[in-house]
Formats: structure tokens, C-alpha cells, sequence
């Protein structure tokens, strides 16, 4: 809920950020300056937005999943992409609702009862953001060939009845043998 939270919140001022950017300007009198302009500043804000939220997820899913993930611009900016896109989609209908709310007050509906339904959306939305900042980060980054530790060879052992060798590390039992992991029987150590 936490990483969900840090996320969610990051992405609700973007999605804010970028509602205030989107409004038209009157004041333009070139057209394409007036078009290219803001399409350039967007284009290059979304390019930092997603570059922050994805260095931001792989640092919280280090500090709060042990996650190792590889950190580069190239997988902040992919990793924020996803996330930012996944926050829209479940935002969607708090901008149905603002858009609806702008045009005419529901006659249905009070303050109160609009009021709740975008907290409820704003709690999924987060929700969401940290369910799936979570399970990205361990999807993207899972695959990786795990490290072999610095002391293999001191504390690898060969299987006499299989031939498999390997790691153990420092624990091994008084007695002088230990099971296999491959074949599961028990063989002494030397």
C-alpha cells in the first residue's frame, strides 16, 4: 500500500500536470507555433515523468520488495510508461466524472455522493499503482541468472551417487553428510 501510495500519488499530480497543460491557448496568433510548442513541451515532460516514476518504482521495490532491479534510464522510462498508462486506464472514470460534472451539476447526485465515488476511484486507482508497480518490477527483473556466491567452490559439494554438484554454504551438519539436492540421498562429506 505504501509503494502504491508514493506511485499513485506521483502520477495523480502528472495526470494533473497534464490536464492543466493540455488547455488551449487563445493568446497564439501562429498556428504552428501554437500547436508545435506545447506538443514538444509535453513530449519531453512526459519523457522526464516516465523516466522519474520508473526510477522511483525501482527504488521503492528495492527498499520494500528486495527486488534487484537493473536501474537505467532505458527501463525508469519503460517501467514508467507502464505505470503511467495502468494509472490512467484506472483513472478513467474520475475524468468521465470531472467532464460530465463540468458541463451541468448532476441532479442526482449530491456533493457529498461525488465527493465519495472519487475518493473510492482515487483508493482503486492507488490500489492498483501498487499492486502492479510490485509485480512489474519483480516480472521485468525476475528472469535475470542469479549470482554465484563468492565462496562456490569452497562450499560445493559433488553427489558420489549422481554426479550433480552443488552449493551448500557454510551450515553443514556435525555428523559429515549432507542430502543432495538433486537426488535427495545422503552422502558424506571429505
Amino acid at each position: 500500500m505504501i509503494h502504491g501510495t508514493i506511485l499513485g500519488s506521483i502520477t495523480l499530480v502528472t495526470w494533473i500536470v497534464t490536464v492543466f497543460s493540455l488547455t488551449p491557448s487563445y493568446g497564439a496568433y501562429y498556428y504552428p507555433q501554437s500547436i508545435l510548442g506545447p506538443f514538444l513541451l509535453i513530449g519531453s515532460a512526459y519523457a522526464i515523468l516516465f523516466a522519474l516514476i520508473g526510477g522511483i518504482n525501482q527504488v521503492l521495490s528495492e527498499k520494500l520488495w528486495d527486488i534487484k532491479c537493473e536501474q537505467n534510464i532505458g527501463n525508469g522510462m519503460r517501467d514508467g510508461a507502464i505505470l503511467l498508462f495502468v494509472f490512467n486506464i484506472t483513472f478513467i472514470p474520475i475524468n468521465i466524472m470531472a467532464i460530465a460534472y463540468s458541463f451541468s451539476p448532476w441532479s442526482g447526485l449530491n456533493n457529498i455522493q461525488v465527493i465519495l465515488i472519487l475518493l473510492v476511484s482515487v483508493f482503486v486507482s492507488v490500489y492498483a499503482i501498487g499492486f502492479l508497480s510490485e509485480k512489474i518490477a519483480s516480472f521485468l527483473y525476475v528472469d535475470k541468472d542469479p549470482e554465484t556466491p563468492p565462496d562456490f567452490s569452497k562450499h560445493s559439494y559433488t553427489c558420489p551417487h549422481c554426479n550433480a554438484r552443488y552449493y551448500y554454504g557454510s551450515e553443514i551438519p556435525n555428523n559429515g553428510t549432507i542430502t543432495c539436492q538433486n537426488c535427495a540421498r545422503d552422502f558424506p562429506i571429505n
